[in-house]
């Protein structure tokens, strides 16, 4: 991996080594360590980790300063409140000007099943849900585009464009039924490289 990858995404490893329960780096960032490669700059560090553990989440980071994104602006999470849905995004502020800022991304949960929070219909295991490199997790790539599928910006293009050749068979089909599923007419399915080989669940 290239080092102005390694620098930056050790300082987050770094932070999150207290945190017991799953994470994985998401977004931009989930691009790069997949892809090995740095694509473009990122404002922001984007970390997934589960609804069920925000209690954890707060209790580890209990010096930082959480905010919550609703309706467009963020408003402070306050220490005794329940995030649900639609509330997923939270921006964190550690209290040393060193500590890099965080935005942990809520993803949903049902035992061993990663959901899609869009459509609970579609889910993926756990274990294959978070992948690594080396010894960093991060978010798998078929979930990452599925995210960035929604209202693909240029730069969501520009990573379908470098993650899909990288993507196997299987990875590729659940892509391509999730995409089904949510947005039948989504130009990214007129790419031939998903061509369905076999017919797949959107259970696996």
């Amino acid at each position: 991996m290239l080092k102005a990858i390694d620098e930056s995404v050790s300082r987050v490893f770094t932070v999150m080594q207290s945190y017991s329960r799953p994470w994985a780096f998401a977004g931009g960032w989930a691009v790069d360590l997949f892809a090995r490669k740095c694509t473009r700059p990122h404002a922001d560090f984007d970390i997934a980790v589960f609804r069920e553990d925000q209690e954890q989440l707060r209790a580890v980071f209990a010096g930082w300063h959480f905010s919550k994104a609703v309706g467009g602006r963020l408003e402070t999470w306050e220490g005794d409140e329940r995030l649900a849905l639609p509330v997923h995004e939270l921006h964190a502020i550690g209290p040393e000007p060193q500590q890099p800022r965080i935005e942990f991304l809520l993803n949903e949960r049902s035992g061993p099943a990663w959901q899609y929070r869009r459509n609970p219909a579609i889910t993926l295991a756990v274990d294959r849900a978070i992948v690594k490199r080396g010894l960093v997790p991060l978010l798998a790539p078929e979930i990452v585009l599925l995210f960035k599928s929604k209202a693909p910006r240029p730069t969501d293009d520009q990573d379908f464009t470098t993650l899909l050749p990288l993507l196997v068979e299987d990875q590729r089909d659940w892509l391509r039924a999730a995409l089904t599923a949510m947005s039948p007419a989504h130009p990214w399915l007129d790419d031939p490289r998903l061509t369905v080989v076999q017919k797949r669940r959107l259970s696996q």
